[in-house]
């Protein structure tokens, strides 16, 4: 079985020449590159017999080396019951049906993992696509992922915990730092180097100049 994981990716431009070249010209070119309204995701695609949070952490570590980006966390995909009904192939009243619990299946239908307010009095609710597709598969006996799995809630907060610990390691803040700033002379404050060495860069141009009005 093949297991989806998907990450967020910032501090990059997937429209741009470079970045495209960079991902075209690397083993990044095997993974689904998503973009909307603002937020890039990508999705990598962990064989059966493999471990899934390690192999993302790899292509974590491979997009940052790659494309100077930055992945800070997993992306958990939240859908409200319009997109519910599109990849199931069902009416929205179905799902509304689904959700509300008025159509008997046996086992109730996922809690929503968040609850946004559309307009003053109105509120949309929003479900993890991993439980829905879980439950479908479940009750329905329909598959909508074509056998694909999904990181559980404590792979996904192991991986996160990983994410956060790795940002931190010279190896991915030196590839970043080299990716932006070596080429240019400049310091890129864009989220991809770590703050303690954007600021003793800043700090460390600031005395220059400052040396240098002396001399003046």
């Amino acid at each position: 079985m093949t297991t989806q994981v998907h990450l967020t990716v910032e501090g990059i431009d997937i429209g741009s020449p470079t970045t495209r070249a960079a991902i075209e010209g690397s083993d990044l070119v095997d993974l689904a590159w998503t973009s909307n309204l603002g937020l890039l995701t990508v999705t990598c695609f962990v064989e059966h017999g493999q471990h899934p949070v390690a192999d993302a952490l790899d292509w974590a570590r491979c997009i940052t080396k790659t494309t100077g980006g930055r992945v800070p966390r997993a992306f958990d995909e939240l859908v409200a019951t319009a997109e519910i009904a599109a990849r199931c192939d069902v009416t929205t009243e179905a799902v509304r049906l689904w959700t509300s619990g008025r159509r008997r299946t046996g086992s109730p239908f996922p809690l929503p993992r968040q609850q946004v307010a559309i307009g003053q009095a109105r509120t949309m609710r929003l479900y993890a696509w991993r439980d829905v597709v879980a439950w479908v598969r479940q009750t329905l006996g329909v598959d909508p992922e074509d056998g694909d799995g999904f990181l559980s809630d404590r792979q996904l907060a192991d991986l996160d915990n990983d994410l956060a610990v790795a940002y931190f390691e010279d190896e991915w803040r030196t590839s970043a730092y080299e990716a932006f700033a070596a080429p240019t002379g400049r310091v890129a404050v864009d989220n991809v180097a770590g703050p303690r060495t954007v600021l003793t860069a800043v700090q460390a141009g600031t005395q220059q100049s400052a040396k240098a009005g002396e001399a003046a």
